[in-house]
C-alpha cells in the first residue's frame, strides 16, 4: 500500500500528464530515485540521475506543430499546471522537513540560508491597523533608513506653525493658438546702432521686445573707412541674420515657443515637438505653454544687445561639407538638401534683460573657444525662406510645458515658499537675503494686523509663496547686498511676520 505522500505526489504528476508525457516519466523517476532510462528499462543507464533542467522557451520552437484540437487541451492543462507547481513546491517542502504541522515564519524571521522570508499572515497592504503591510529589505520605510535626514526642510525654508498659504483658483483653459510673423518697429537702422522693437498679444497680456545691436564686422582699413562703415545704413544680409538671432534670443527668453518655432522649418518643428505632444495638436500644445507661460514668467519685458562679429555665405568646399552634414540632420523631417540654395553662418554675442531689471549673457550653445558670450549660428534657405537649422531648437522644456498638467495647484502651477529678510523692494520686485528676487505685482500682501495699511520695508521678515518655474543667474547688484546673482520668481502672496 502507498503511503500518503506517495499518494499526493502520485495526483500532481496525472496534472503534470496532461502537458506532456516526458514530463510524467521524469517525475515518476525523481520520485522513485532512478533515472529515466533505468525505469523505462533502457539497458544504457544515463548515470547518476539530477533534476530535470529549467523549461526554456526556445525549445517549443523545435516540437512538431499541433493542430487545434490537440492545442486547446495544453492551454488548460498549462492553467492547472500554474496552480499545481506552487502545490508541488510546498509539497515537497513538508516532505523534506517530515513535520506537516509546522507553522508558518513569523514576520521577518530569516530561513536556514538566512534570507528574509515573509510573514506568515501577508494582507494587501490597505487594512485600517496597518498590521498586514509587509515592506520587503530592500524598501526603507524609517527615519533612520534614511540617516535622520528624512524630508527635512532647509534651513532656509522652515515656517512657521501659525503660516498657511492662500490658496487661490487660478482659470487656465486649454485654448488653441496660431502664432504671427514678427513685424519690427524701427527705430534706428545703422551698424553702430540699430534699434527694433515690437509688441505682442501674449495670452491677453503684452510682452514688449527691444533689441539693439551693433555690426562689428569691419576687419581692415582706415580710421575714416571704419567711421564711414559704422554710420552706413545696416546691409540686408546683416540685417537678416540679426533679426533671426533676436528673435531667437527674446522667444526663449519669454518662453515665447510659439514665436520660437517660426524659426525653423514646419518639417523640424512636427519632427522635434509636435508628433511628442499628441494627442495634443501642435496649436492647442503652444496655446497651453502660452497659457501657462502667462501667469508664472515673472517679467513683461525681455530686450536683447547684440554684436554682430562675423555672417559669411558659404561656398565651396565649405558648403559641400555643410550640406553633406544637413542632410544627415534632415533625413527624418522629409526635407532635401537640393531645395537648399544659401547657408550663412553668423557669431554673435549678445545680453538679454528682463523685466527692465535683470540681465544676463545669452549663450545658450555654451559659448565657443574664446569669448564664452559669443554663438556660432547656421541658417540657410529652403525654397525661398530662411530658417535656423534646427539643432538649436528647444526640444526640452518646451515639451515639459505643453505635456503638463493644467490645473491649478498642479505641474508648473505648484506654489513653494521661502523665508528670508528683504533687502530691498520696489513697485515691481521683492529682494531677499537669500539670494532669491520675486516679481509682486500681483500677489497679495499679509500686513500684521495693527500696522496700518502700510507697505513691505527693508528689514521685514517675510515668507514668500511663489511659483516653481523661476529663472537663476541674473545680475543686479543692491547696494550693502553682498550678493549680486539673483533666482527670479514670481510671488502669489507675501507674509509679513508679526
Amino acid at each position: 500500500m502507498k503511503h500518503t505522500n506517495e499518494k499526493k505526489q502520485d495526483l500532481l504528476l496525472e496534472a503534470l500528464s496532461c502537458i506532456d508525457d516526458d514530463i510524467l516519466e521524469k517525475g515518476l523517476a525523481l520520485r522513485d530515485g532512478v533515472s529515466p532510462e533505468v525505469r523505462k528499462g533502457s539497458s544504457e543507464p544515463s548515470g547518476e540521475f539530477a533534476p530535470p533542467p529549467t523549461f526554456v522557451l526556445s525549445e517549443l520552437d523545435r516540437k512538431p506543430a499541433r493542430i487545434l484540437w490537440r492545442i486547446l487541451p495544453v492551454v488548460a492543462a498549462a492553467c492547472l499546471l500554474a496552480v499545481v507547481i506552487p502545490l508541488s513546491v510546498l509539497l515537497a517542502a513538508f516532505l523534506l522537513h517530515g513535520d506537516n504541522d509546522a507553522p508558518l515564519p513569523a514576520p521577518g524571521q530569516t530561513d536556514e540560508m538566512g534570507g528574509l522570508l515573509p510573514p506568515a499572515d501577508v494582507g494587501d497592504g490597505n487594512e485600517a491597523d496597518g498590521t498586514n503591510a509587509w515592506v520587503p529589505e530592500e524598501a526603507p520605510a524609517t527615519e533612520e533608513a534614511t540617516d535622520g535626514r528624512y524630508d527635512e526642510p532647509e534651513v532656509t525654508d522652515r515656517l512657521p506653525e501659525w503660516w498657511e498659504p492662500d490658496e487661490q483658483e487660478t482659470a487656465f483653459p486649454d485654448s488653441p493658438y496660431s502664432p504671427e510673423l514678427w513685424e519690427w518697429n524701427v527705430i534706428s537702422h545703422k551698424n553702430n546702432n540699430t534699434e527694433k522693437n515690437l509688441h505682442t498679444d501674449f495670452s491677453g497680456l503684452d510682452v514688449y521686445y527691444q533689441y539693439t545691436a551693433t555690426v562689428d564686422t569691419f576687419r581692415q582699413g582706415t580710421k575714416e573707412e571704419l567711421q564711414q562703415f559704422q554710420e552706413a545704413e545696416l546691409s540686408p544680409e546683416d540685417e537678416l541674420v540679426l533679426d533671426l538671432y533676436a528673435q531667437y534670443a527674446l522667444s526663449l527668453s519669454a518662453l515665447d515657443y510659439g514665436s520660437h518655432f517660426m524659426l525653423f522649418h514646419p518639417n523640424a518643428v512636427e519632427d522635434r515637438f509636435t508628433k511628442h505632444i499628441a494627442p495634443l495638436t501642435y496649436e492647442l500644445g503652444v496655446g497651453r505653454i502660452r497659457s501657462l507661460t502667462s501667469i508664472v514668467r515673472p517679467y513683461g519685458s525681455v530686450s536683447v544687445d547684440v554684436t554682430l562679429l562675423e555672417n559669411r555665405l558659404l561656398t565651396g568646399e565649405a558648403l559641400e561639407e555643410y550640406l553633406a552634414n544637413l542632410s544627415k540632420n534632415i533625413e527624418n523631417t522629409g526635407l532635401s538638401v537640393e531645395h537648399v540654395t544659401e547657408v550663412r553662418r553668423f557669431t554673435a554675442a549678445g545680453t538679454v534683460t528682463l523685466g527692465g531689471t535683470f540681465t544676463s549673457p545669452f549663450n545658450p550653445l555654451g559659448g565657443e573657444d574664446g569669448d564664452p558670450n559669443e554663438t556660432e549660428f547656421y541658417c540657410y534657405r529652403y525654397d525661398g525662406v530662411w530658417y535656423l537649422e534646427d539643432t538649436y531648437m528647444d526640444d526640452d522644456l518646451s515639451l515639459d510645458l505643453a505635456e503638463s498638467n493644467p490645473f491649478s495647484g498642479q505641474g508648473y502651477l505648484k506654489t513653494q515658499s521661502k523665508h528670508g529678510t528683504v533687502v530691498d523692494v520696489d513697485d515691481s520686485f521683492l529682494y531677499l537675503d537669500t539670494g532669491h528676487a520675486f516679481l509682486i505685482e500681483d500677489a497679495t500682501i499679509l500686513i500684521p494686523s495693527g500696522e496700518g495699511e502700510r507697505s513691505i520695508r527693508v528689514g521685514d521678515t517675510v515668507i514668500v509663496t511663489h511659483y516653481s518655474l523661476g529663472l537663476g543667474g541674473l545680475s543686479f547688484p543692491i547696494e550693502g547686498v553682498r550678493t549680486e546673482y539673483w533666482s527670479l520668481y514670481t510671488a502669489t502672496q507675501v507674509d509679513v511676520y508679526e
